[in-house]
């Protein structure tokens, strides 16, 4: 049985050709399932510090994340419940990234890794209310907070 391959020239002229055809279709694909006032420019945003090249997060993951607000047992076992939910989300992010295909150093974006503001934290959430935390804590009650979130093609 003889197998026929392709010249690496070839390879590249296919990958164009199906770039060229498909590309209309990112576009289309891209603004109907992920318009604009979808999206969350994580530069703008106090909580948080984004490592990432291409800031923008989908505000259903974005709001999924409770980056910036301190977690009471309750609220932190609501996340704990929702992780299916961030991980859909997660991969709707990736699907994103696939119509858009935002680069990083002329290469394609492969990870997301956002990490919670220090001082939007400490400024906007706990010094406000740092008697009530103090308080809660003596009480035996344990406060979380989302410090990080890292989001690639193999791992959430």
């Amino acid at each position: 049985m003889a197998v026929n391959t392709l010249s690496e020239q070839q390879e590249k002229d296919l990958a164009y050709q199906h770039h060229l055809l498909f590309e209309p279709h990112h576009d289309h694909f891209r603004r109907f399932y992920f318009p604009k006032s979808s999206l969350v420019n994580t530069n703008l945003t106090p909580s948080v510090s984004c490592w990432t090249a291409e800031p923008q997060v989908l505000g259903s993951l974005f709001e999924a994340l409770k980056f910036g607000i301190l977690l009471r047992a309750d609220e932190h076992n609501t996340l704990v419940n929702h992780l299916p939910d961030i991980a859909n989300h997660a991969h709707k992010q990736l699907l994103f990234w696939q119509l858009k295909q935002p680069l990083t150093l002329g290469k394609p974006v492969q990870a997301l890794t956002l990490t919670e503001s220090e001082s939007h934290l400490w400024n906007t959430c706990i010094i406000p209310w740092e008697e009530e935390f103090q308080l809660a804590i003596l009480g035996g009650e344990r406060l979380r907070f989302l410090s990080h979130f890292h989001l690639n093609y193999t791992c959430i």
